[in-house]
């Protein structure tokens, strides 16, 4: 079904690979492990795709995510990004990001990548601990992160990003300042942390309830987050966003575009999309997106939505809000809360700009509700 939506001059473009070879302990993300159904994803993608080109100008930053788009392969891969470069305009492409799993790193898949102007790639390592790795059910080990890493810098692309979970319960013979260690001496530009949660329904819940593991108490979460930014910080990378630390000139465009409300469009099962308006999203249905039946959700944005939308991504960047970017007639209620805060030392504020201190991030959630209508 197609989407009716006006022209957009420059928007991002997301792509969303639902697959992953197997499902990792704590997650419980829509993702399909039956992977018969690889070759017509691909083509109903590219359907989709063909949707929307003579409705978006120029594209700025491109990102595939998932599940695992490196499960795709190099030959699937090779033909989505022949399609979005012989049908977009891309003459002023800033980033195209494609989401990897060591496993699947190869010549093969770099190459091709690199070929048709990849030049980023998010590695999906989590930690370095080869006992740990089993236990989250991940498919590579340590040896296997810095090989991935090698080949991709063999094929010429200068801005590598790697995930990190950190939050992890004690398991064996785990030390957390050992596997942040690990990260730090890895030849990257990019860290992406993520406190780990534990979803109902997943593996690492199920032994929670059974007893068997022990979830880190909240100081502790709390003290690992600190002392990563810490490091991180030490080492010379940028604390630009919440989850984020990059060296300098390395931040995520596209999901920075994001975070400042900039259009982008989202393609495959569960994806979303954002006009500057209105969002949308695909439902996360793949037998039906493969059948050419693309049902969308549409979710209109009022006034407060915008206003809540602006504090929330905002708050959760270095940069922090711009005051100018709130209609006037909310700014009364933003100000009252942000010089609260400012009293009590947990925000600052530098010319238009309001922004959470870094000390306080972790907590950022519970602060940010506060400002809401």
């Amino acid at each position: 079904m197609e989407h009716n939506i006006d022209f957009i001059s420059n928007c991002g473009l997301y792509i969303h690979v639902p697959f992953c070879k197997s499902k990792c302990a704590y997650c419980d993300f829509y993702r399909i492990i039956d992977l018969r159904l690889l070759d017509k994803y691909v083509e109903s993608l590219i359907y989709e795709l063909g949707n929307y080109k003579d409705k978006i100008g120029k594209i700025d930053t491109i990102y595939f995510g998932g599940g695992t788009p490196s499960v795709l392969g190099y030959k699937r891969l090779d033909m989505i990004l022949k399609y979005i470069i012989q049908n977009y305009d891309l003459s002023e492409l800033r980033e195209l990001t494609v989401e990897c799993n060591p496993e699947n790193v190869d010549d093969d898949l770099i190459k091709i990548l690199s070929e048709n102007g990849v030049n980023r790639i998010s590695l999906g390592v989590q930690t370095l601990d080869n006992n740990m790795l089993k236990c989250l059910g991940r498919r590579h080990d340590e040896k296997k992160v810095y090989e991935s890493i090698y080949i991709i810098r063999k094929y010429g692309i200068k801005n590598i990003s790697v995930d990190m979970i950190f939050g992890l319960p004690k398991i064996g013979n785990y030390e957390f300042e050992k596997d942040v260690e690990k990260f730090v001496n890895l030849d990257i530009e990019h860290l992406s942390i993520y406190a780990l949660s534990y979803e109902s329904g997943s593996w690492l819940t199920k032994l929670v309830e059974k007893g068997k593991i022990k979830p880190l108490d909240d100081d502790s979460v709390a003290d690992q987050y600190s002392y990563i930014t810490k490091v991180m910080c030490d080492k010379g990378f940028d604390h630009y966003e919440i989850s984020n630390y990059s060296k300098k000139g390395f931040q995520s465009k596209h999901n920075s575009a994001c975070w400042k409300r900039i259009p982008y469009i989202g393609v495959g099962p569960g994806a979303s999309s954002f006009d500057g308006k209105k969002r949308w999203s695909n439902i996360p249905d793949l037998e039906k997106y493969v059948d050419g039946n693309i049902e969308k959700e549409e979710d209109i944005i009022d006034e407060k939505d915008i206003y809540n939308e602006i504090v929330m991504l905002g708050l959760r960047t270095a940069e922090g809000v711009c005051i100018d970017n709130i209609d006037v007639k909310y700014r009364s209620i933003f100000l009252s809360e942000a010089n609260k805060l400012i009293e009590e030392g947990k925000m600052i504020k530098k010319n238009s700009n309001y922004f959470i201190k870094e000390s306080e991030w972790f907590l950022l959630d519970l602060i940010t509700e506060k400002f809401f209508i």
